[in-house]
């Protein structure tokens, strides 16, 4: 498992939206790498491996850590998505379950972030 934050936002805001990002930086050195390749805001590594409960602790303790530059974000108009991405290997594990615990909800909804899990199966061609 892979798990991004992403902040999305038009054109306008764009170099505003890079002001938090490198605001982020003073937080936690190193988490802002610049603008996304497409050019509509900025995606932030939050965490990697392939237990859910790790995920879940990094997911919360981004948002508590980052929480000032969240709100600046979503003021500037951004949407907040919190991304974890399921890979083949994660997947095939049975059963694959990712329970949401009250405090990581509550973390998220507090800021307005959404949650996308994104599973990604190998194909067989």
């Amino acid at each position: 498992m892979y798990t991004v934050a992403r902040f999305l936002i038009g054109q306008e805001q764009l170099s505003a939206l890079q002001a938090v990002g490198e605001k982020m930086n003073a937080v936690r050195p190193g988490i802002f790498q610049g603008l996304r390749s497409r050019g509509d805001g900025i995606a932030i590594d939050v965490a990697d491996g392939s237990r859910w409960d790790d995920q879940s602790a990094a997911i919360i303790s981004f948002v508590r850590e980052l929480k000032e530059q969240i709100r600046t974000a979503r003021r500037l108009g951004a949407s907040v998505t919190i991304d974890v991405a399921v890979e083949p290997e994660d997947a095939g594990r049975i059963p694959l379950v990712l329970r949401q615990e009250p405090e990581l909800m509550q973390e998220l909804a507090s800021e307005g972030i959404a949650l996308e899990v994104s599973i990604y199966v190998s194909s067989t061609t």
